[in-house]
């Protein structure tokens, strides 16, 4: 008996249901296929736009990411929702770079709108930050300089897209080399040659990571800069500006090198050019913000920015992954959840390979 896989709904359903039924849900039920081949596994999130699931592609014999957006919303009306989605579907599949998780196919399916992209199981950034605690320095540039990559690559693209949804939540850990890579496209949009879709009242992106102009329909490359100097200061000082202000009792933003004893106050004066109110006043790409941090902070040449050093370092929050893998693949050996049939990197199916347990160590 499928189960609805939203936590706030778990409605029960007689074998064969497609979807829920609840208008503030209608989430995918566990076994519907889409497109007559991506079966849904269960749900990974749900946003405004939509929900995404981890499914099943029944063709490559392979575990994906599936964006599903339903033209039925009473918060949009069907035209705008379908070329929002061409639209992100048509600029996530042209930028090709190793920090933007790249589109396999996407397509429509009745009322649905669908997006698929590589499984990414590493976590989230957002993951990373719950205990509101800096990341170690190495590790925060490491991500900020991947971060810095792939919005240099969005921004260069011929129609100037601008992401205007950048946000902890959206920033992903690959599971094999640990690099940050940056996901979901729905929002983003042409500066040139195309009408903004953005409808009167909506909010959207993350109020906390939004800049100033964007919250006004004002959307520019310098707004994605903005977003990344949010992100910045969080994963150095462990909290958000506005809970810096809040929990300092202060009257203006605490200054990141107080919040961490191991940033300098070299770099205070760049992360708040970053998230200056004028977009005129903040750096002009997202890899010169990246190079002016770096010569901040001036690292010694003994530390490393890859994740195998960070797990020697002393009084930091650092998660520690096992080193036997969970449902390994017995093929490639490739780790999968527990719950997954198969792998996610060569399709084996893992109906053979033993159950496999791993501890998550916490330091610090």
């Amino acid at each position: 008996m499928p189960r609805c896989p939203n936590p706030r709904c778990s409605t029960d359903y007689p074998p064969g249901s497609f979807k829920c039924v609840k208008p503030n849900c209608q989430c995918l039920l566990p076994e519907a296929v889409i497109a007559g081949r991506y079966r849904i596994e269960t749900l990974l999130g749900l946003g405004g736009m939509g929900a995404v699931y981890r499914a099943s592609d029944t063709f490559e014999q392979q575990q994906v990411a599936l964006k599903v957006i339903q033209t039925t919303s009473r918060n949009m009306d069907e035209a705008t929702a379908v070329e929002r989605f061409r639209r992100e579907a048509r600029y996530a599949h042209q930028l090709k770079h190793q920090n933007i998780v790249p589109v396999l196919n996407f397509g429509q399916d009745g009322s649905l709108l669908y997006l698929v992209m590589p499984l990414v199981t590493g976590g989230t950034l957002k993951d990373l930050l719950k205990a509101e605690k800096p990341l170690p320095l190495p590790l925060a540039l490491r991500y900020l300089h991947d971060l810095a990559a792939a919005i240099d690559a969005i921004h260069a693209h011929p129609l100037k897209v601008v992401h205007r949804d950048i946000k902890p939540s959206n920033l992903l850990i690959h599971q094999d080399d640990g690099r940050l890579v940056i996901a979901v496209f729905g929002i983003a949009r042409a500066m040139q040659k195309e009408r903004p879709l953005t409808q009167s009242g909506w909010a959207l992106g993350s109020e906390h990571y939004t800049a100033p102009e964007q919250g006004q329909g004002k959307a520019e490359p310098a707004s994605d800069i903005y977003s990344l100097g949010v992100v910045a200061y969080q994963i150095l000082t462990g909290l958000l500006p506005f809970q810096a202000i809040v929990r300092s009792r202060a009257a203006k933003l605490p200054c990141p090198s107080e919040l961490n004893q191991e940033l300098p106050a070299a770099a205070d004066d760049v992360v708040f050019r970053a998230i200056d109110n004028d977009p005129t006043k903040r750096y002009s790409t997202a890899s010169e913000f990246v190079q002016a941090l770096d010569a901040a902070v001036q690292l010694p040449n003994n530390s490393s920015l890859e994740m195998t050093q960070i797990e020697g370092l002393g009084n930091v929050n650092v998660l520690v992954r096992a080193i036997v893998p969970e449902n390994p693949c017995s093929v490639c050996g490739q780790e999968n959840r527990s719950s997954s049939r198969f792998c996610s990197r060569c399709g084996h199916r893992l109906d053979d390979t033993s159950q496999l347990g791993t501890d998550v160590c916490q330091g610090g």
